[in-house]
């Protein structure tokens, strides 16, 4: 659930209280525009269903303040982990790929292991799980969607990379990608799952060709130098 939300949810538990704020008051909540605060308040009136009573909104309010308590908990436990792993050189330059952040690209670090395990950019994606699970009968040959077989961490960071790049709008290269299927009459999650494929196979398999070891001042990607080995250097 998002945080702005849960903020909501603190603030103004109930639909009659939601109403009685106001849209003004609502927009105050961050990452919360004028015409969302009013769809809110909107939704808040014609509620038909919703608690009133004062016990249920501050049960509603009390669970919302304890799960961004723990939000701000496991925010901290993702910048530990980080701090752990940012002084190596793989990280950051997972980070350099569009829609990676600071978690991210700990969890991939951590998730891949040796990168230099993969022979084939195939065998990293299999090892992901978001390869193309194929279906033959006879001479014809269909796809029934990705395989999942992989590891579902590598998967929800490569989506959500995906999907960050999309909303971004400054035209990355996966928003570029998911933008020209869509204009083919490619369905959302067929071309969400082909910028999966993109991230992985070609972004991350340029670590292993030595085209991405090593990041530049600018956080950019770098080619290492000749005869250094490729991988996860440490």
């Amino acid at each position: 659930m998002s945080q702005w939300v849960l903020k909501l949810i603190k603030r103004h538990p109930t639909p009659d209280e939601v109403v009685e704020a106001g849209v003004e008051t609502v927009a105050e909540i961050p990452y919360v525009t004028e015409e969302r605060a009013r769809e809110v308040v909107d939704n808040a009136r014609s509620s038909v269903a919703g608690q009133t009573d004062p016990d249920t909104g501050l049960a509603l309010s009390m669970v919302a303040e304890d799960l961004l308590r723990l939000e701000k908990r496991i925010d901290r436990l993702k910048d530990r982990l980080w701090d752990r792993v940012k002084d190596r050189r793989a990280p950051p330059v997972l980070r350099s790929i569009d829609g990676i952040g600071k978690w991210g690209a700990a969890v991939l670090y951590i998730e891949i292991g040796d990168i230099t395990r993969f022979d084939s950019v195939e065998k990293l994606v299999a090892c992901a799980g978001p390869d193309p699970q194929v279906e033959q009968s006879g001479d014809q040959v269909s796809e029934k969607g990705i395989s999942k077989r992989g590891n579902r961490y590598i998967r929800s960071v490569l989506y959500g990379c995906v999907t960050a790049a999309i909303r971004g709008g400054r035209g990355p290269p996966a928003g570029r990608l998911f933008d020209r299927l869509k204009a083919k009459g490619k369905h959302q999650k067929v071309a969400e799952v082909a910028c999966m494929l993109w991230a992985l196979g070609d972004r991350l398999w340029l670590l292993v060709q030595r085209r991405a070891v090593r990041p530049s001042a600018r956080g950019a990607a770098e080619s290492p130098p000749e005869g250094k080995e490729s991988g996860w250097p440490e």
